[in-house]
């Protein structure tokens, strides 16, 4: 019984992961560009790998990144590219 309420958890969580949390990458046409998200994420790798941490970090790390530039952008919000770098390293 224990395993059907998990696997209905694990559902409820990847759907919302897909379907409410999901991210269209609207804000890279919107000022900042994929040059900028690239430079970002390749300074976080070349961070991980200076400390010897999981490169996972980097992906979820930008997952973040991105739902948050995108959620800004769709409620009106304009973020420079100074906005975005603070928000990166954060």
């Amino acid at each position: 019984m224990k395993h059907f309420i998990a696997v209905d958890k694990i559902r409820a969580m990847m759907h919302n992961e897909t379907e409410t949390y999901s991210c269209c990458g609207s804000y890279l046409k919107q000022g900042i560009g994929e040059d900028w998200r690239l430079k970002i994420c390749n300074w976080a790798y070349d961070v991980v790998d200076h400390f010897k941490y999981d490169r996972e970090a980097v992906a979820l790390a930008m997952s973040y990144l991105d739902r948050f530039m995108d959620y800004s952008i769709s409620n009106g919000l304009h973020l420079s590219k100074k906005c975005f770098q603070l928000s990166a390293i954060a």
